[in-house]
């Protein structure tokens, strides 16, 4: 994993983009945000130590938002396939978990970033992750298999 200086104003990805990497800020300041010239609105900052571009490696999505370093930035830059190797050696339910909570980020931009595309039961359904199986909390506490 390389180590990328990026000056402030340098756009990393934009809103719709494929996504190739996740990054994790060393020092500096990246704005996220969704829309466009009056319709642009600012979701968040990612600081130091901040992992961000990880929702599209995960769901295999366009980027749903844009990232533009706010100052002078130092990120960690993720490779595609090296987040997909760690990620390889979770175990089915956390991953489960990671797209349950990317589908719920998701719903809640959806307002503001229509192109967000399908959720996590639409690609489990398409195959992208078979092996993922969702669950459905029951009254008990407990936990049974959708379906």
């Amino acid at each position: 994993m390389d180590t990328t200086t990026f000056p402030a104003g340098t756009i990393l990805f934009e809103q719709g983009d494929e996504a190739d990497a996740a990054y994790l800020v060393q020092k500096g300041c990246i704005e996220i945000s969704v829309g466009g010239g009056d319709t642009r609105r600012i979701l968040n900052d990612i600081t130091e130590g901040g992992l961000f571009g990880e929702m599209a490696l995960i769901s295999h999505l366009p980027r749903m938002a844009t990232a533009i370093a706010k100052t002078d930035t130092i990120c960690i830059v993720v490779p595609n396939a090296v987040f997909k190797s760690i990620l390889d050696k979770s175990d089915a339910f956390t991953r489960a978990l990671i797209l349950s909570l990317i589908d719920h980020i998701r719903s809640q931009h959806k307002d503001v970033a229509p192109d967000a595309l399908p959720l996590a039961e639409d690609m489990a359904a398409e195959g992208d992750a078979s092996d993922v199986q969702f669950f459905t909390p029951q009254r008990d506490g407990g936990y049974r298999e959708k379906g």
